[in-house]
């Protein structure tokens, strides 16, 4: 059977199945007949970077991130972020803008990494238009106007936002990490281990965790399922379930969730009668000891 036959049918399956009600489709014979299409999608997928991302990507997880920092640090503190694979910068200057607005008495440090040098001039440079996929999101139902300075269709984020970001070249495969950066307070870790082999993905997020400070945080959604449990079991991770059926279910007309079982990178419905729900679903968790 040639690709090209495989695809036609994947795109025919694709459209049967959307067709089919939400009860269907989640319940207990639709969840069996989608991991099992799933599974099938993980093996013979080829796998491929991709630099799509957007402005305020994942609100619910950005407040859990908010929330714990707020209720983590006093005033004057010092807070080291560390967000890996940042693509054009777009999640990093959103939790910097809601962290900024909601405590202006931090002192925050964060890092921008990516392997992609292009991508990080995107982000040094912080100028976006308007119809760049950056924009895709929610981020025009909001009050932006402290996020960006605005020239016609040019959209730059402000001088007070950005400070202290820095946008480092890395891969997150590189178990020298930690000597480079030092410890960090937060990590975030979204959307790009998907798009690994599940052996590099698991390797990759070893290497990441490394990054957090006993105590501290790694938030990472964007990956398979089956990776990132073993992992955290692994590591003795604490999963910290604020808002974890909001962050599971974000944004479903962009995000991962719209894209099972056909896709590698869609991600399965949440199920709560799994004994391991929490350990499987969670996005956020606390690094309890030396990682």
């Amino acid at each position: 059977m040639s690709y090209e036959l495989l695809r036609n049918v994947g795109k025919a399956g694709d459209t049967v199945w959307r067709r089919l009600p939400p009860t269907v489709r989640e319940g207990s014979p639709g969840r069996l007949v989608g991991s099992c299409i799933h599974a099938l999608s993980r093996k013979f997928s080829s796998r491929g970077q991709s630099d799509s991302t957007w402005f305020l990507r994942n609100e619910p997880l950005l407040s859990t991130v908010l929330e714990i920092i707020s209720g983590s640090f006093s005033s004057g503190a010092t807070v080291r972020i560390c967000s890996m694979a940042c693509s054009s910068g777009a999640e990093l200057y959103s939790l910097l803008w809601l962290l900024r607005k909601a405590r202006p008495d931090l002192d925050v440090v964060a890092f921008g990494v990516d392997i992609s040098e292009a991508a990080l001039e995107r982000a040094r440079l912080a100028c976006y238009l308007r119809d760049d996929m950056e924009f895709r999101g929610s981020i025009y139902d909001k009050d932006f106007h402290g996020l960006f300075e605005t020239d016609s269709q040019v959209f730059r984020v402000k001088d007070a936002v950005r400070r202290g970001a820095q946008w480092v070249q890395g891969d997150a495969r590189d178990p020298a990490l930690p000597s480079k950066f030092g410890s960090c307070d937060i990590v975030l870790a979204n959307n790009f281990l998907i798009h690994m082999e599940p052996a590099d993905a698991s390797a990759a997020l070893m290497s990441v965790a490394r990054l957090v400070r006993p105590g501290g945080i790694l938030v990472c959604r964007g990956i398979d399922l089956n990776v990132r449990q073993k992992v955290v079991s692994r590591l003795h991770l604490k999963p910290l379930p604020i808002r974890l059926e909001q962050i599971h279910n974000a944004e479903l007309d962009l995000d991962a969730r719209r894209h099972w079982p056909w896709k590698y990178y869609g991600l399965e419905p949440l199920n709560r009668n799994r004994k391991d729900c929490v350990q499987r679903y969670s996005a956020v968790f606390q690094v309890c000891g030396q990682a």
